[in-house]
């Protein structure tokens, strides 16, 4: 191995109190040779100066401050930088095991592969990790080999967060994905990308290095709880309906992609809920219509539950239900 450069992508916006413990898990990794890309994304609380800082110390580390345009926007600008062979991202108030990036670049240039899936934990503010699973949508049967992404898809399902794969450069040029932009209202947008990366891959491998700490916090943007950002959501369902019909070729695959769809359609409604949106969306046509329509016909029940609700203006049955749901199933109280 000839030490091939890894980008690491991390946009920064208003983490000041996050963001020292995430670059120092990066620029202490036993793999030095690195690219640390940091975008800026127009903070105003002192973000900027810590990446200045940082950068002034370590000559890896690049820094672009941007207006305030959004993740999205963000992540593409470093991917257009990004000069590595390989390139990973980083949410600016996560952080890294030490060991990581050389695990997995050891796997992916033994192996010659166009994406790795590790592993990642979930830990709260002073590091205690969490008993909280991984998410893991619609896992069949896990497979460890190196497949092609249809048969990843199929079998392993997908983990939809960007930062837990590690991508050749190359191949992302190739099939030339970008993020979705939804400029001033953007979220969401992994959902989106993550599908369509594993869908195009040649060589993918489902590995169990964990190498990413995922900070749960109830301030980040997750938790966002303006309500139109589940049209982000719906929009990227409809783009993938089309993008399956015009590429998606085996059955099992096709099983998966309806499946995500209707998975996706079901996250624009629950997360109304969960987050204490304004439901007034329910009452809108243009999202009441679509949403119960697909839904209604789902092949998985309790999704045929959400279309039936929404069709029925029942949702204040359906909110009751799936609140005592999460309440006794993830000890959650909404």
């Amino acid at each position: 191995m000839n030490n091939p450069i890894v980008s690491i992508i991390i946009p920064v916006y208003n983490v000041e109190n996050y963001l020292t413990q995430c670059l120092d898990s990066v620029i202490l990794q036993t793999y030095e040779f690195l690219e640390i890309i940091l975008i800026n994304d127009g903070s105003t609380d002192r973000s900027g100066e810590i990446c200045n800082k940082y950068a002034e110390n370590d000559k890896r580390i690049k820094v672009f401050h941007l207006d305030n345009s959004g993740s999205a926007e963000a992540r593409n600008k470093g991917l257009d930088i990004a000069t590595g062979k390989y390139v990973m991202f980083l949410d600016s108030d996560d952080y890294l095991e030490k060991d990581g990036i050389e695990k997995l670049l050891v796997l992916a240039e033994t192996k010659a592969l166009d994406m790795v899936c590790g592993r990642y934990k979930t830990v709260n503010e002073i590091g205690d990790v969490l008993d909280i699973s991984e998410t893991n949508i619609f896992l069949n049967k896990m497979n460890n080999n190196i497949i092609t992404g249809e048969k990843y898809l199929s079998n392993n399902g997908l983990v939809p967060a960007i930062w837990i794969y590690f991508y050749s450069k190359m191949y992302l040029d190739e099939i030339e994905l970008r993020f979705k932009n939804f400029r001033d209202n953007g979220c969401y947008e992994d959902c989106d990308f993550v599908i369509r990366a594993i869908y195009f891959c040649k060589k993918i491998m489902k590995s169990d290095i964990v190498f990413y700490n995922y900070l749960q916090r109830k301030n980040s943007q997750k938790y966002r709880r303006e309500a139109k950002l589940s049209y982000n959501i719906v929009e990227i369902a409809d783009e993938l309906i089309k993008f399956g019909e015009n590429n998606v070729q085996g059955k099992e695959c096709r099983i998966f992609f309806d499946k995500y769809i209707d998975f996706l359609y079901a996250q624009s409604v629950q997360r109304i809920i969960q987050l204490k949106c304004n439901a007034d969306i329910f009452k809108e046509i243009d999202f009441k219509d679509k949403i119960s329509q697909r839904l209604f016909k789902s092949q998985i029940k309790k999704y045929r539950i959400i279309g039936f609700c929404l069709k029925y203006n029942l949702m204040k049955v359906y909110e009751s239900i799936y609140s005592l749901y999460r309440k006794i199933f993830w000890n959650d109280s909404l």
